[in-house]
């Protein structure tokens, strides 16, 4: 017979006062039926993420309540990504699953996610939703900034990317405790984990705008996160588009002194400005380009700033009253 594995459930917090509570408990209440599949879930771990609810309070007593929960604190707020991080960090089981707080994710789905994984010989697999119960703006920009992850910044498999995954809980360690600051989770998935498999995973209820943690700052600090951390595919973009502007400002500026030696040209000095502007203007973005290359380089080699902390017990200002 298998041997059973075990199982860590991560839930980053941020606004989960009064939908965590029932999360946790579909959770524990699926444990039950683990054993059928030889998985036995052993921990689930609470991130206080610098909630601006009554999280703290609600992480505290459900930790009472239940052995499984484990609530990991943060100094401070420091993103869904790097909550997620330090999740997987505290984690001791042989699978890691992440979830999201709001109760979009059935936890039911993680065993069709194991299924998956050992059949397939899978160490990370996503939960797909056909539908999203986000607005049709939100949905069409989220679609679309990942077909521009995956086809324009060469980030293969963009458009699996969900924040329900189960994954081998050794690698989601060990990537967790090599990432550094500002790292996107699933960009980082792909330096460590040969492939990734997916299930089909409905959303169970709709979600309202005004419930979610993020607005439209927040998504475009996702899509830049991404987009930063998907390699040097941006800068070497950048540095081709200074190279065809470079090519056109030397045709250009030819043009403009042909033109200005033939006298069709006449305005005193508009021909040697327009020269110097065409002809350089692309080749300093063509500099820049390379010269930030470098620079990204470097910076990622010495940045010495955490990806987050974590304290021993809730910080002061979760333990004070949410402002109002």
């Amino acid at each position: 017979m298998q041997d059973c594995e075990t199982l860590a459930v991560v839930i980053p917090v941020y606004k989960g006062a009064s939908s965590l509570p029932a999360v946790v408990e579909e959770i524990i209440a699926l444990s039950a039926t683990l054993g059928d599949r030889q998985l036995e879930l052993t921990e689930i771990v609470l991130v206080h993420d610098g909630a601006v609810d009554e999280s703290a309070r609600v992480i505290l007593e459900l930790e009472q309540a239940s052995a499984l929960v484990r609530p990991v604190w943060l100094s401070r707020n420091f993103g869904q990504h790097a909550a997620t991080f330090a999740g997987c960090a505290s984690t001791t089981a042989d699978w890691v699953a992440t979830m999201d707080e709001d109760g979009m994710h059935d936890p039911a789905a993680m065993t069709a996610m194991v299924e998956t994984a050992r059949v397939e010989g899978r160490d990370l697999v996503y939960a797909l939703s056909p539908s999203t119960p986000h607005s049709r703006w939100r949905a069409a920009t989220s679609a679309a900034a990942k077909r521009v992850a995956e086809r324009l910044l060469g980030v293969p498999g963009a458009s699996r990317f969900s924040s329900f995954r189960m994954m081998d809980g050794r690698i989601a360690r060990a990537l967790a405790a090599y990432c550094g600051h500002g790292v996107f989770f699933d960009v980082a998935a792909l330096w460590v984990f040969s492939s990734s498999g997916t299930v089909e995973h409905a959303f169970r209820a709709e979600l309202r705008e005004d419930t979610s943690g993020y607005r439209l700052h927040s998504l475009l600090t996702h899509f830049r996160r991404l987009t930063v951390t998907a390699g040097a595919r941006p800068l070497r973009i950048a540095a081709g588009l200074g190279l065809v502007a470079t090519l056109l400002g030397f045709a250009g500026a030819l043009y403009v002194a042909v033109a200005r030696l033939s006298g069709a040209l006449v305005v005193p000095g508009w021909a040697s400005v327009m020269v110097v502007m065409i002809g350089f203007f692309g080749l300093v973005l063509f500099v820049l380009g390379v010269m930030a290359e470098y620079l990204s380089a470097a910076l990622g080699m010495v940045s010495g700033r955490p990806p987050y902390l974590i304290v021993g017990q809730p910080p002061r200002s979760a333990r004070s009253s949410p402002p109002r």
